[in-house]
């Protein structure tokens, strides 16, 4: 879906991530990271750091419109602040299959990103907040009646990196995403970017506590993604510049909005994530509405 193929196992391995499942990059860029060193006085304030939260859900799951409200809550409350991902794992099949004749909102990106980042056992409603362990949990994989707690820490924070981006419509559903990255503080791993594509307002049927909604409206469906999905690294290891204060990494991606996506619905959503064994926090995120 972005062209010119390219593989990165070789990068994160000599990039000395430790992440037990490392990515593997099936996507293709328009080209690599353009880097620069800024000058102290160029290096801008660092932007608030956005809330991200990933909602583990399923149709047939009676209980995940109680996550996905508790999610809008956090919306409503925080405004352009928050990004939501609905995350639609393939399993349990008794949780996640389509109502006949509805579209499928399961997705492997999902699965991968529930079993492999959340190990969230094939239960749901499920998900978290930045993927962060935060102080007194054991998993990134948090009770939605946590999240609004969670989200509250994150909103008084600064991110250490500054994330922008912008987009330019180059034929029918075909997109330049250009992702500009400017360290205002020295990241703690190897920082690692991600990229999503969401979609709202998709009908599909969905059971609930008393009974099967029929007019059902899911909102911030994942439906593509065109990195790996734990990300792809942001700095490579023939760069001669390493991750630091007042370092900017530059790209742009070509994407290709699937068919079966209304594009008018449809939003770019990309992470600045770590990715070590013990450590997948996200630490900036950016939406764009590609409409």
């Amino acid at each position: 879906m972005i062209k010119n193929l390219t593989f990165l196992v070789g990068l994160v391995l000599l990039l000395g991530c430790e992440e037990s499942l490392p990515p593997i990059d099936f996507s293709q860029t328009t080209g690599e990271f353009q880097y620069a060193v800024l000058s102290e006085s160029d290096i801008p304030a660092p932007q608030d750091k956005t809330i991200v939260v990933e909602d583990l859900t399923g149709v047939r799951c009676s209980n995940c419109p109680k996550a996905a409200e508790t999610a809008k809550n956090i919306k409503d409350k925080y405004k352009d602040k928050v990004a939501v991902v609905s995350i639609y794992p393939q399993e349990p099949k008794n949780l996640t299959t389509p109502y006949a004749t509805f579209p499928d909102l399961r997705t492997d990106f999902a699965q991968l990103i529930a079993s492999n980042l959340f190990g969230f056992s094939n239960q749901l409603p499920g998900g978290g907040i930045n993927r962060r362990l935060f102080p007194g949990q054991s998993s990134l994989n948090i009770p939605f009646n946590t999240w609004i707690n969670s989200a509250d820490q994150i909103e008084t924070e600064k991110a250490l990196v500054n994330l922008t981006l912008s987009k330019t419509e180059v034929a029918d559903k075909e997109y330049v995403i250009t992702t500009d990255i400017v360290f205002t503080d020295r990241p703690v791993s190897n920082p690692f970017i991600t990229i999503l594509l969401t979609e709202d307002n998709i009908a599909h049927p969905q059971t609930t506590t008393t009974g099967t909604d029929q007019a059902y409206m899911h909102e911030h469906v994942l439906r593509s993604m065109y990195t790996p999905y734990n990300g792809s690294p942001v700095f490579s290891a023939t760069s001669s510049l390493a991750p630091d204060r007042g370092i900017s990494a530059k790209k742009s991606w070509e994407i290709t909005i699937p068919d079966f996506v209304n594009v008018e619905e449809a939003s770019i959503i990309v992470y600045i994530n770590y990715n070590a064994d013990d450590n997948k926090e996200i630490i900036q995120c950016q939406e764009i509405k590609l409409k």
